[in-house]
């Protein structure tokens, strides 16, 4: 009798050793996927609403000085898809277009911003240039999700609450 109980407290320790480490893999699996990233996508057309495919769309972080490049695909459609948060410049040029410059644009901790383009027809030496404004075409057309940024300054800017032990028992 003291075998089979001895059989079965063992049993169930395994079983609860086993829960116990899939329960953390999954917990730390979770933790993993959350990242800091931002990313940026949208579509180039003309102004008559045609897909420009194979637009040179280039992306400089003004903060670290970093430019990266992308091409838009035969759809129009171009993405960034992990950037670090930060301060931006895009300008998007392709031949026989109006080089579209854009100022300003800030990218924060896991914005996925969407941005359109209309090219017009002129030399690319041509350009057109647009400061965005806060807020301005940060829209995310793929969910409802709702977040925001505390800034330093903000959390510095918190009023503290005096907790003495003497006053809280009074």
């Amino acid at each position: 009798m003291g075998n089979v109980l001895h059989i079965r407290i063992r049993g169930f320790v395994a079983l609860l050793f086993c829960l116990s480490i899939l329960i953390f893999f999954f917990a730390a699996r979770s933790t993993v996927a959350q990242t800091e990233k931002a990313s940026i996508s949208g579509r180039i057309t003309d102004q008559s609403d045609a897909v420009v495919p194979d637009a040179e769309v280039e992306l400089k972080n003004t903060d670290t000085g970093i430019a990266t490049l992308t091409k838009a695909n035969d759809q129009g459609v171009y993405v960034f898809p992990s950037l670090p948060p930060g301060n931006y410049v895009m300008n998007v040029r392709k031949q026989g277009f109006r080089t579209v410059s854009v100022m300003d644009v800030k990218l924060y901790v896991q914005d996925n911003v969407s941005r359109n383009f209309v090219m017009q027809i002129g030399s690319s030496i041509e350009s057109i240039t647009v400061t965005a404004e806060s807020g301005a075409g940060l829209v995310n057309p793929t969910g409802s999700e709702l977040g925001t940024v505390i800034t330093q300054e903000a959390i510095h800017e918190l009023p503290l609450i005096d907790l003495c032990i003497n006053n809280a028992t009074s």
